[in-house]
């Protein structure tokens, strides 16, 4: 039977203290990386938590130019660039990565 660690992708859900409460008393590893090194059209940071530390080699630092941040800002206030429609959507470079950083490993 394939066993995969469990992976969560965080949001601003993290922020809510029953979330922050799961994850301390899970002791779950966290790791923060860019779609953007994964062939994504913007940078965008995520945060993954898992259960298993292999998590921690999907880290990438963060990619320079020519990607095209989601939002600008301007006097204080900030706008989505066009591309924030599209970033919901990970590159399929990033779960290939995931199988092979994290899941195969277990298995070689």
């Amino acid at each position: 039977m394939l066993q995969v660690g469990l992976v969560c992708v965080l949001s601003v859900c993290m922020e809510l203290a029953r979330m922050r409460n799961l994850f301390e008393k899970t002791g779950g590893t966290r790791a923060t990386t860019w779609l953007g090194a994964f062939g994504a059209a913007s940078p965008k940071n995520i945060q993954l938590v898992s259960n298993s530390s292999a998590v921690t080699r999907l880290k990438e630092p963060k990619p320079r130019n020519p990607l095209k941040p989601l939002a600008v800002e301007s006097g204080g206030w900030f706008s989505a660039n066009i591309g924030m429609a599209g970033s919901e959507n990970y590159p399929s470079n990033f779960s290939e990565a995931y199988i092979v950083r994290c899941v195969l490993p277990k298995y070689l």
